[in-house]
């Protein structure tokens, strides 16, 4: 018979089961009772798991005494009923570590006990150490299928609880307003407090972050536009951490709302992002909508503001192309410096000289129309939506 393939309690003696059999009630209880002993976590006053764990100690045992009867006994059922165990750990919420300490722990007590039964009865060394390599090899096979139906129970359940997040994901994110008693269930079964504010991130690429986002953050990055919910994102360190974590990818954050306006804040967070793609909005890395509210606002209706441009801006017209887009820089820097040469020189990085040149050019082209506070507010806008375009000159640089 080859040993290295045949497993060693196929060679131990048979008669062994049956010499065994009559200790076995007498091995449970003592087993059992180490195991609570040692293993805090065992150390139940239930009635009910005690009888289980005594279940589980008479089945391990019967069935090695069978397979030492006869090495074709069935396996099934008993890594069945292993791996049952292995899915109850689980479910009661612990670590794969209890069962295994368990196991070992029950395992040393028998052997303890058939070691003395076998020498008191003389049995020879060599029968010992087969009985001792089959026994020990026979729990790693327990210890395996528990662990198995652990690990499957676990995967199980962060499947439903992934699927229960991108549900509430959904829900709070739907346009027709949320149901609060829907939100608290399905939170309750996600695991998910509820906030008072939140901020949608959403992602110019597929496949999220590089990074790991914190637990506590609800995503779903199989969108059409990937994104994440943010709860309380003005707390303490919040922005600067989730900026870390973003490093290197391109994403917007909408502005904090109560947790009933998510909806609001991705509505913000893909206008942006949408802004951001055309390259009117031109930054990287994490980009809060907030600080672009000015773009959201003028880009909203891009026909009436281009009709507006069309006309407002007419007298640029008349300077050649290359000098064009430093007159309309000059004007909106002015403009939004109350004509402060100084300060307007300062934002543009030129000599005030330079300024107070360009803008005798640009009185000279817009005439009274300088004057008027309601035609400055529309110039303000519509310069801001037509320098955010990108300009011939940018497609040629970035081709």
């Amino acid at each position: 018979m080859d040993t290295d393939t045949t497993p060693p309690w196929a060679i131990v003696p048979s008669e062994l089961a049956d010499a065994f059999r009559p200790h076995v009630d007498d091995l449970t209880t003592e087993m059992v009772a180490e195991i609570q002993r040692r293993v805090p976590e065992y150390a139940r006053a239930d009635p009910a798991y005690g009888q289980t764990l005594l279940t589980a100690v008479d089945i391990c045992l019967r069935h090695f005494l069978d397979l030492v009867a006869d090495p074709q006994s069935p396996w099934q059922p008993v890594e069945e009923f292993y791996e049952a165990i292995g899915r109850g750990e689980a479910g009661e919420g612990r670590s794969l570590d209890a069962c295994q300490t368990a196991l070992r722990v029950g395992a040393w007590t028998a052997w303890r006990k058939l070691a003395a039964h076998c020498e008191r009865e003389d049995i020879p060394q060599r029968t010992m150490g087969l009985l001792a390599e089959g026994f020990f090899e026979y729990i790693d096979r327990i210890a395996t299928a528990t662990a198995a139906g652990h690990a499957r129970a676990m995967m199980e359940s962060a499947d439903e609880m992934a699927r229960h997040r991108r549900r509430l994901l959904d829900l709070i994110l739907t346009s027709s307003g949320m149901s609060f008693p829907a939100v608290e269930e399905l939170a309750r079964l996600a695991r998910w407090r509820l906030p008072r504010t939140a901020a949608v991130v959403v992602f110019d690429e597929h496949g999220g972050p590089h990074a790991t986002l914190p637990p506590e953050v609800l995503t779903d990055f199989a969108r059409d536009l990937p994104c994440a919910l943010i709860p309380d994102p003005d707390g303490p360190g919040r922005r600067s951490a989730l900026g870390t974590v973003l490093r290197g990818r391109t994403a917007v954050i909408g502005p904090s709302m109560p947790l009933d306006g998510a909806a609001k804040s991705l509505g913000w967070a893909t206008e942006t992002m949408a802004l951001v793609r055309r390259r009117i909005i031109r930054a990287d890395g994490l980009i809060p909508a907030i600080d672009h509210v000015t773009t959201l606002i003028t880009f909203k209706d891009e026909d009436l503001v281009a009709a507006v441009s069309e006309r407002r801006l007419a007298p640029l017209q008349e300077v050649r192309p290359a000098h064009r887009e430093q007159l309309a820089r000059t004007l909106l820097a002015c403009l939004q410096n109350g004509f402060n040469a100084t300060e307007a020189a300062t934002r543009l990085h030129v000599h005030p000289q330079t300024v107070r040149y360009r803008l005798q050019q640009l009185q000279r082209l817009f005439r009274d129309r300088l004057d008027d506070p309601n035609a400055r507010l529309e110039l303000e806008i519509v310069l801001h939506a037509w320098l955010a375009r990108p300009r011939e000159s940018d497609a040629k640089a970035t081709t």
